[in-house]
């Protein structure tokens, strides 16, 4: 029988540590870290627009796509990124 208490704990009471599962650098990853840090939605469209100009607008799309190709629950709640989980 595994015990539990030796698992590494979510601050949220999950059991497993969410750590970012995205290569270092990409606009994924930054997205990623903000949601993990609870960062606002407008420092994280400023991180994302000192890579490319325009890209800070298309945060909803890598919200998406960590959801469908990580299993991250990322949401906005009071114009922050929150990661509430694992699908």
């Amino acid at each position: 029988m595994k015990n539990r208490q030796s698992e590494p704990q979510h601050p949220r009471g999950g059991r497993r540590a969410i750590t970012n599962p995205c290569r270092k650098g990409t606009r994924k990853a930054i997205v990623c870290d903000s949601a993990l840090n609870e960062a606002s939605v407008e420092l994280t469209r400023g991180e994302l627009d000192k890579i490319e100009i325009g890209t800070g607008c298309r945060l909803a799309e890598y919200v998406a796509d960590l959801r469908s190709e990580n299993g991250l629950d990322i949401q906005i709640i009071d114009g922050k990124l929150i990661c509430v989980g694992r699908l």
